[in-house]
Order: C-alpha cells, then structure tokens, then sequence
C-alpha cells in the first residue's frame, strides 16, 4: 500500500520535498495497525493509505498537511487511531469525524472545502466496508450516521466524492437501515 501511496501523490504532481510528511503519518499509522493486526488484508489495516488514496483520486485534495493528517483518522475504530505524535496540534483542528458518536453536523458543515473532503474520504472508505464489520447493531448505526450526517456533506463538497458515497451508499449502506 505505501508504494501505491507513493506512485499517486507523484502521479498528482506532488514532488518528494512535500510528500515526506505524508509518507511519514502513513507509516506512523501502520505501525499501529501492524501491533493489533494480523491479517494484513483486513479493512482496517488498509484503511490509513485507502484515506488518502480516496482524498487524492475522488476528493481532489492536494495541501500536503491536510493529506498528512488523512491516514491518523479512524472514525469507526478509534483504537486504531494512532498517538498523534508530531500532528497533535493539527488534528485539534480537526472536528469529530462524521461516524463517531459526538460528531454533529454543525461542526463539520464549518469545515473548510480542503478539510471537509479529507474528513469525507475518511467516511467513505468507512462506509465501503460497513458490510465487512461482524456487530449487525454497529453496522446499523454507522449506516444511520452516514445517512444523517454524512450524505448531506458529500453533497455540500459535490463533484466525484458526492457521485461516489451516494453510490457505495446505494450498494452497501442503504441495506442496514
């Protein structure tokens, strides 16, 4: 996954002297996957370089702090979230993710557009493995959050990331409500 991660920020025209932060925050975020994992296809361990494989392909995100921040963002499993390390004082500026239990809409509706889609890719990399999660109650719920909260800001941020939660929310989400 990191050398896939590596091959799209070059391909989005990203020049090593900025991708160095980012490669770093994956890395942070697998180590602790690799301590509680043992299946290195599990959703949740691929879940910090698919974030930002979705902020770059289907958000358009491009500010190298923001896609740094993307892989430490866990909103469905929190104990996979990494220490926040170096990015403390920035993930502080993030609001609570979409999925997670105190998140409200009127935090994330302020967020700027940069943000919102990182925020977004987060939740749709969640949302395209809710039918993977073995707790029927917690699916339930996380499909109720993102038929709430989430939809309403895919179509506030539009474009490709909009077309592609109301889609994954068609195939998968839709059928735990």
């Amino acid at each position: 996954m990191a050398d896939r991660v590596r091959r799209t920020l070059r391909g989005v025209g990203l020049t090593t002297d900025v991708t160095g932060p980012i490669l770093r925050s994956h890395e942070h975020a697998m180590r602790r996957r690799r301590e509680l994992l043992d299946d290195d296809h599990h959703p949740a361990f691929l879940h910090p370089g698919r974030t930002i494989l979705v902020a770059l392909e289907d958000a358009g995100v491009r500010d190298p702090a923001w896609l740094a921040l993307a892989p430490l963002l866990d909103s469905v499993t929190p104990d996979f979230a990494p220490d926040p390390g170096e990015w403390t004082e920035a993930l502080q500026a993030v609001p609570p993710l979409p999925l997670e239990p105190g998140a409200t809409l009127e935090e994330l509706v302020q967020l700027d557009a940069e943000p919102l889609r990182v925020v977004l890719s987060e939740a749709l990399d969640q949302l395209r493995h809710l039918h993977l999660i073995d707790d029927t109650d917690h699916q339930r719920t996380l499909a109720m959050r993102v038929e709430e909260r989430v939809l309403p800001l895919a179509a506030r941020a539009g474009g490709t990331l909009d077309r592609r939660f109301r889609w994954w929310w068609r195939r998968v989400g839709r059928g735990f409500v």
